[in-house]
C-alpha cells in the first residue's frame, strides 16, 4: 500500500528516531526513513521536471522548453542550470540531503548532460 508523503511524515514524526524537522520545527537529525526519503525524492525530482513547462516572467511568460528553441534562451536556460548545479554541489552530502537528477531536466530540454 502506497502512503502519501504526508501520511509518511506523520507516522515518522511519531517515531522516537530523527527525522526532518517540518517547517517551524527544530530538527533533530536527518531525515532517515528511506520510505520517507524516497517518496520525499520522488516528489522533489517530479516538480524540478515540471518546471520545463512552466513560464517565468523572466523570459517574458516562455516556459524553458520554448526559451531552448533559440540561441539566447538556450543560453539562459543553460546558466540557470549550470547555477543549479554549482549550488548542488556546495551542499553536503549524505542521508537526507535532496539533489535532484538535472541530467533529467536536460534530457527533457534536449540539452547536453552535464559532466560529472
Amino acid at each position: 500500500m502506497t502512503q502519501t508523503p504526508e501520511k509518511l511524515w506523520e507516522a515518522q514524526s511519531r517515531r522516537k528516531t530523527p527525522h526532518l524537522a517540518a517547517p517551524g520545527e527544530e530538527s533533530d537529525g536527518p531525515l532517515l526513513d528511506p520510505d520517507v526519503m524516497k517518496q520525499v525524492t520522488a516528489v522533489t525530482q517530479r516538480q524540478v521536471e515540471n518546471c520545463v513547462t512552466r513560464s517565468f516572467r523572466r523570459w517574458v511568460g516562455r516556459t524553458p522548453l520554448e526559451a531552448v528553441a533559440n540561441r539566447d534562451g538556450r543560453e539562459l536556460v543553460e546558466a540557470l542550470l549550470l547555477g543549479w548545479e554549482r549550488a548542488n554541489e556546495g551542499m553536503p552530502a549524505g542521508p537526507g540531503t535532496l539533489r535532484p537528477d538535472l541530467n533529467a531536466v536536460r534530457t527533457l530540454l534536449n540539452l547536453p548532460s552535464s559532466v560529472d
